[in-house]
């Protein structure tokens, strides 16, 4: 056990306020704004992050690009439950410059730097056509290659009533010029 400090006492054999020297295990305690100086942590468990979703009764009823910005939005994932019937590309960033603060070059890292950084951003549209789907995937309103799932990018919605396509684009900065690494993919989901 360490050694007490400021003239605490222990109470039942266990020491109130220790000052640690060497190595201890601490069990079943909460530590309140604590300062870890090279900690080794074993066995850890971690909580599942929460996302929030951007919900929108929004539905793309003529050719459109959607602006997701993550960096402006703090969200991740945009869930669209208007009934989408047309084609959309879409924009993840700034709207047209890349040097912006709002840009995703920005978000990632800074202009400068954040190589090897990413983010997987989540796009579900409710559709009843087969017409509703992505044409195009633009970064900061720039376009890079897009490397599909199964090599080929979707050529239609999912076109069966009362279904979702969730389109999921993980981006990784692998430049600072700005340069991507796209890994794209689109799930029907079908009621």
């Amino acid at each position: 056990m360490g050694k007490l400090i400021n003239k605490y006492d222990s109470i039942g054999g266990i020491d109130r306020i220790v000052e640690i020297s060497g190595v201890e295990t601490i069990t079943d305690k909460t530590l309140t704004a604590p300062i870890l100086n090279t900690p080794t942590v074993n066995n850890s468990l971690l909580a599942t992050p929460r996302e929030f979703w951007a919900a929108s009764n929004t539905a793309i009823t003529s050719t459109t690009t959607i602006n997701l910005n993550p960096s402006t939005e703090a969200k991740s994932a945009w869930l669209y439950t208007g009934n989408s019937t047309a084609t959309f590309s879409v924009n993840v960033g700034h709207a047209s410059d890349p040097t912006n603060t709002n840009s995703l070059r920005t978000y990632l890292g800074g202009l400068s730097g954040g190589v090897g950084q990413s983010i997987t951003i989540s796009l579900a549209l409710y559709i009843t056509n087969s017409t509703c789907r992505l044409t195009a995937l633009t970064i900061d309103n720039a376009s890079h290659t897009v490397f599909w799932q199964g090599g080929i990018a979707p050529a239609a919605g999912t076109g069966s009533a009362d279904a979702y396509d969730v389109y999921t684009f993980t981006i990784i900065k692998t430049a600072t010029t700005p340069s991507y690494v796209i890994f794209a993919s689109k799930t029907e989901f079908d009621n």
